[in-house]
């Protein structure tokens, strides 16, 4: 009998444990291989974060969780190496998002965290990393998510409103 000639990317392979170059060298060309790196690069620069290869389930399979114990709960963020193209996954839970200065946003980016993915009426929004200009671009939305958690941290409970840039997430998600 013959073997199936597919063979599952390592990022997608739930019961084995990928090393990082594995999952770079699952990228089918050079550039969205140095764009995973350049993303995996920025977010292990980001202050007070700790970072770890975890099993996300399905959409995000295996990804690199980037931790900076804030008190709601959330990631900072999740680098996906999806071999389609490296995502970025901003997680901003309902007592946070709405603390996080938007409005100086691109529309592209307001758009992506206005249709993004609702999970406990909070938005997880996930980047794709196109180019180091959208990589730099989110990587100051997951700055301002950091300070904005530490501040509701700070203050014991997470503000509700002061954001005029806030887009709320698409109701059929």
């Amino acid at each position: 009998m013959a073997k199936p000639s597919y063979q599952r990317p390592a990022w997608e392979d739930q019961f084995k444990v990928p090393c990082q170059r594995a999952l770079r060298d699952g990228y089918p060309n050079k550039h969205n291989a140095e764009l995973f790196e350049c993303a995996l690069t920025a977010l292990r620069g980001l202050p007070n974060v700790t970072e770890k290869l975890a099993w996300q389930g399905v959409p995000w399979c295996w990804s690199f969780v980037f931790e900076n114990g804030c008190k709601d709960g959330a990631p900072a963020a999740m680098l996906v190496p999806d071999v389609q193209g490296a995502r970025v996954v901003v997680p901003m839970p309902a007592g946070t998002f709405h603390t996080v200065k938007l409005d100086d946003l691109s529309a592209e980016i307001k758009d992506i965290i206005g249709h993004s993915r609702s999970v406990c009426g909070g938005a997880w929004p996930a980047f794709e990393i196109t180019g180091k200009t959208r990589l730099e671009a989110v990587v100051n939305i997951i700055r301002r998510r950091i300070v904005a958690a530490h501040m509701a941290k700070q203050n014991g409970v997470p503000a509700q409103s002061g954001n005029t840039g806030f887009i709320p997430p698409h109701p059929m998600r």
